[in-house]
């Protein structure tokens, strides 16, 4: 029965893997999301519009796509104000999960989201 008992913790194990990066990524999302209503609304709807349009990337698709989020960021809004709001983003996910953020020289945005979702699943699996 060992084996019987084996399939189950790994079954377990999955699903509250499953379970926290879900959970990260509705956080993320919502971190997203404040983030870019500080933009106002207009320009809100029109960033996510020309990510879908001119990307290929939903909003919903956003946490599992970091990096081409700020690839895409660049383009529509430039060096500048891509870096803007990626650390608006990054504040409000970093606050959300209760972490201390510390602007790193050289650490791009998907490496501080990354990070984030390393630190929530450890932190969800002890």
């Amino acid at each position: 029965m060992i084996f019987g008992r084996e399939i189950r913790i790994k079954n377990e194990s999955s699903k509250s893997e499953s379970e926290a990066n879900e959970t990260f990524d509705r956080m993320f999302l919502s971190a997203v999301e404040e983030s870019m209503n500080l933009l106002g609304e207009a320009a809100k709807t029109a960033i996510f519009f020309l990510l879908k349009e001119e990307a290929g990337i939903k909003k919903e698709d956003v946490p599992k796509k970091p990096r081409e989020f700020a690839y895409a960021l660049r383009r529509i809004l430039g060096n500048i104000g891509s870096q803007y709001v990626e650390e608006l983003i990054i504040r409000a996910l970093y606050s959300k999960l209760g972490y201390n953020y510390e602007k790193s020289r050289g650490k791009e945005f998907h490496e501080y989201v990354e990070e984030a979702r390393r630190k929530f699943k450890s932190m969800k699996q002890s």
